[in-house]
């Protein structure tokens, strides 16, 4: 069966609240996922509303603030305000890749650990130092996190993952892809989900 295209932020809340679903929702048809971090304002220049897209984000920054919050709330997670903004997570998405070339679930499990460092205890991801103690129950070190990071294919994946969102339409986070079909957002995981998994007689509207 086809892989589940999962294009995320390692910043992004709606991204983090996903990621604590899509796996069940990818083995209840027998699908797996392929987790692509993107660099979403490299997404926004190359269709074109980069400058529009920073205007709306000031906008929209104590909504999501407040909206992310509730939405965690209804799926049953701890979601906090982090103490400071990740707005470089360059080098987690670099280790990331360097990781998953080395192992997929080690790759998988850091950035559930990154994540829950940010999103669940409200602490800093943007240093060597952060995601050292993010990922200390992986026993990865700085040394490892250094040369995961340094991992020659980790551009070339990189602008793979941003390439292949371009081309399937991604105009914001998180960003699914199953079977062609294109799904925007945490809250549309239910729309996923019955596209991968139909059930007799259910009919799915948009």
């Amino acid at each position: 069966m086809a892989e589940i295209q999962f294009f995320f932020e390692f910043a992004s809340p709606y991204s983090y609240i996903a990621s604590l679903d899509i796996e069940d929702i990818a083995a209840a048809a027998g699908r797996t996922v392929a987790w692509r971090p993107v660099e979403i304002d490299a997404v926004w220049e190359a269709q074109g509303v980069l400058d529009a897209y920073r205007t709306i984000r000031r906008l929209k920054g104590p909504y999501i603030r407040r909206d992310a919050m509730r939405c965690a709330a209804r799926r049953g997670a701890s979601l906090r305000s982090p103490s400071a903004s990740a707005r470089d997570t360059s080098l987690a998405k670099s280790a990331y890749w360097g990781l998953r070339d080395e192992n997929t679930q080690l790759a998988k499990r850091f950035l559930q650990v990154t994540w829950h460092r940010y999103f669940s205890e409200g602490k800093p991801i943007g240093s060597l130092e952060d995601i050292v103690e993010a990922t200390d129950s992986l026993g990865l070190g700085a040394q490892r996190i250094l040369t995961a990071a340094a991992w020659a294919g980790a551009r070339r994946d990189q602008d793979a993952s941003n390439a292949d969102a371009i081309a399937g339409g991604c105009f914001g986070i998180p960003w699914f892809i199953a079977d062609g079909e294109a799904f925007f957002g945490q809250d549309r995981l239910s729309h996923l989900a019955a596209h991968i998994n139909p059930k007799p007689g259910r009919q799915v509207v948009s």
